[in-house]
């Protein structure tokens, strides 16, 4: 763990591989390595379309045998919606963003989910319905910077547009997730 924190993408997966050999069922260990392999996708700048897809499918399987192996691992569960959706598999997204419910415990990963979930909605052309929205909706909830990242989102966000994506559904999307990045307490970087 220490090694993804100081960025040494490639060394804190060899730990995670090696801590999966020693326990195959430690949940905490896919969901780890998926981390990292998502943290490193993120800071290569210049990656085939097909390869990313290859990455992106490489860390959803490791947060799939996450929640496999811990139904209830909160993180799992919002990392493969957030997968999903930068695979652009909006139904895959949409069937976990109902799947996780049962599971999501606080107001903050309520707001999360209902984030994710109504971009998945949008996107794959379904109606947003007033309950889907409405941790977005309360103001109350406040959230850290360093609680969640949205560069992944922002990122598809620029994807979609330049892709030529439905601009009614890409600016419906906006509203959704500068709601969810009003919640943050801190200015935007």
């Amino acid at each position: 763990w220490i090694n993804r924190m100081v960025g040494q993408f490639d060394a804190a997966i060899s730990d995670m591989n090696k801590a999966i050999e020693l326990n195959p069922d430690d949940s905490v260990s896919y969901w780890e390595r998926g981390a990292c392999y998502a943290h490193k996708l993120s800071q290569i700048t210049s990656i085939g379309k097909d390869e990313k897809k290859s990455l992106l499918n490489k860390i959803l399987q490791d947060y799939k045998g996450s929640v496999q192996r811990n139904p209830s691992s909160l993180e799992g569960w919002l990392s493969i919606l957030e997968t999903d959706m930068l695979l652009h598999n909006w139904d895959d997204a949409i069937s976990n963003y109902g799947a996780c419910k049962p599971y999501i415990d606080s107001r903050e990963y309520h707001l999360v989910r209902a984030w994710l979930g109504c971009l998945s909605l949008i996107f794959a052309g379904d109606p947003v319905e007033e309950e889907d929205r409405k941790p977005l909706d309360d103001n109350s909830i406040r959230l850290r910077r360093t609680q969640w990242c949205v560069s992944e989102i922002d990122s598809l966000l620029i994807e979609l547009e330049k892709e030529g994506f439905d601009k009614d559904k890409l600016n419906r999307a906006k509203v959704i997730h500068q709601k969810f990045i009003d919640h943050f307490s801190e200015q935007q970087m």
